[in-house]
């Protein structure tokens, strides 16, 4: 228990995110002792939750704790926004969502927390720019006319540069579950074909679909 309270105390005006926590610092212990502790430390006005397993370290929360809680999870590595949040972070649509969607490797399952939504997204720490490709390409029906071309710049920006490149991003692939309509996978491949980046993306989807018998 001092030894919670000391890094806590040390935390002073930081997040405070259990499920981190105990991996990396508890973890000889039982994740339910662990939240015991935790919420000793909450009845002690040490730390005030602000969602699911996550608490910010002070007296009272701060205005501006969306933004601390985005931060949190976008500072660390394999996290980025998701969805419409994305497109409008960009500037490619003009009206601001109501929730702000976060894809992260750092949670599993949702968490939503005030309005943000943080979505259970396995993503390779160096290579957030390729799940910003795949939200784009997902995304295209949101995109108006006179937004395409910026579009298309992200778009390109994203795009694996090279054969190396390619064989990263079709590694993360082999890694990853199919979470895209084929229409995405369908895009990728015209794109890299585009860019003269030959590539076997179609046959990798195949193979995964047969594979997992969807």
């Amino acid at each position: 228990m001092n030894s919670l309270r000391y890094i806590v105390h040390r935390s002073f005006d930081q997040l405070f995110d259990t499920s981190h926590m105990w991996k990396t610092h508890f973890k000889s212990m039982s994740f339910d002792s662990f939240r015991k502790y935790v919420s000793r430390l909450v009845e002690e006005h040490e730390l005030i939750p602000v969602g699911k397993g996550l608490y910010y370290v002070g007296k009272e929360l701060p205005p501006d704790i969306e933004d601390r809680i985005c931060n949190y999870f976008l500072d660390s590595h394999g996290s980025c926004y998701g969805n419409t949040t994305l497109l409008y972070r960009l500037n490619l649509i003009d009206e601001e969502p109501k929730n702000i969607v976060i894809l992260s490797s750092m949670v599993k399952g949702n968490r939503k927390i005030g309005s943000v939504v943080v979505k259970s997204a396995p993503i390779f720490p160096s290579e957030t720019s390729w799940r910003e490709l795949f939200e784009l390409l997902a995304l295209k029906k949101y995109i108006d006319e006179e937004h395409l071309g910026i579009y298309s710049m992200h778009l390109a920006f994203r795009m694996p540069k090279s054969d190396i490149d390619l064989r990263r991003f079709m590694y993360s692939l082999e890694m990853s579950e199919i979470s895209y309509p084929r229409i995405v996978y369908i895009r990728l491949a015209e794109l890299l074909n585009q860019l003269h980046i030959s590539n076997e993306v179609m046959q990798w989807y195949e193979h995964k679909i047969e594979v997992s018998g969807r």
